[in-house]
């Protein structure tokens, strides 16, 4: 952020935000809300609607995190899936926060100063892109809402809205997501995972190895235990929760957040709390750390408390 204009420029994203979000709160019909479109000036690339889907759209990558920061790992995530994951194309990208609390002040930051710092991310993304792929200019990155607190929820909310089409999702995420997707604990009991058939039928998870796991315990797990974990959904171990073995063709393990090892929201909430900015910096970019310092998002006390990242 150079100046006070780009300060001015995002406080007035941030208001516009907050009036998406009133009305998307006040509307009971309404699951799923896209606010904010970074994209290039191509009349295919404005933000879409149910009365105006995307047409011909293959592939939706979907990012679902708190954002509590967006990091350089979100980033990493969502570049390595669009670099080398097997989608179709035409594609599209969409970073996605649930608001199921909404009556709820949330903390440490609140729902609209993180959707404009997750649509400062969507900027470095399309920005990262254009400089090793011709075709990134044409890709549009949605910075979205939803009510569903449940994963599966949040799927079917974005294919219930209408606005991208047949697409299939490919959801971007981390070892300890698939580990809360694949818990029946979180489903009807006389479901069980069977609950998630509709979304294993026909969409995909692209799944990053918890990295640094040795097995020794304290939560970490080693990459053969989490090779293991997903090979037990298709070898039919356990059909007894409701599991199908077709949905191992679904899921994908990947090695995308090597190269951000220990870069975490929670540390980055630290830094900030802390006044740290260079070292917020490291972890978010300069611009989202001159955001989060000039609005002081991280300063009170409890900012730091660890949280699903």
């Amino acid at each position: 952020m150079s100046s006070s204009a780009d300060l001015n420029e995002l406080r007035d994203l941030k208001s516009n935000i907050k009036d998406s979000l009133r009305t998307f709160a006040a509307d009971s019909s309404t699951t799923f809300s896209i606010v904010h479109t970074v994209a290039s000036a191509s009349p295919t690339n404005s933000t879409p609607s149910p009365s105006s889907p995307i047409p011909g759209l293959k592939t939706l990558y979907v990012l679902d995190s708190s954002f509590n920061p967006p990091t350089f790992a979100h980033l990493t995530l969502i570049q390595k899936a669009l670099a080398n994951d097997k989608g179709a194309r035409p594609c599209r990208v969409c970073l996605l926060l649930a608001t199921e609390n909404a009556d709820k002040k949330p903390k440490p930051a609140s729902f609209e100063d993180r959707l404009v710092l997750m649509s400062m991310m969507a900027r470095s993304l399309r920005a990262s892109l254009r400089d090793h792929d011709q075709e990134a200019e044409e890709l549009a990155v949605d910075v979205a809402v939803t009510k569903k607190p449940f994963f599966m929820d949040k799927a079917q909310s974005i294919d219930d809205a209408g606005v991208y089409g047949g697409a299939q999702q490919v959801h971007v995420t981390g070892w300890d997501t698939i580990i809360r997707i694949f818990n029946s604990k979180y489903y009807p009991k006389d479901q069980k995972l069977r609950v998630l058939d509709p979304f294993l039928s026909k969409h995909r998870l692209r799944v990053c190895y918890r990295v640094g796991g040795d097995g020794s315990g304290g939560g970490d797990v080693s990459r053969e235990e989490q090779e293991a974990y997903v090979e037990a959904v298709g070898d039919g171990s356990r059909e007894e929760e409701g599991m199908k073995s077709e949905w191992r063709k679904m899921i994908e393990l990947v090695d995308d957040a090597e190269s951000v090892k220990g870069v975490s929201s929670t540390d980055s909430r630290k830094a900030a709390q802390e006044g740290r900015k260079e070292d917020l910096a490291k972890l978010v970019g300069e611009r989202v750390a001159e955001y989060v310092i000039s609005e002081k998002l991280y300063a009170e006390p409890g900012a730091v408390k660890k949280s699903y990242d």
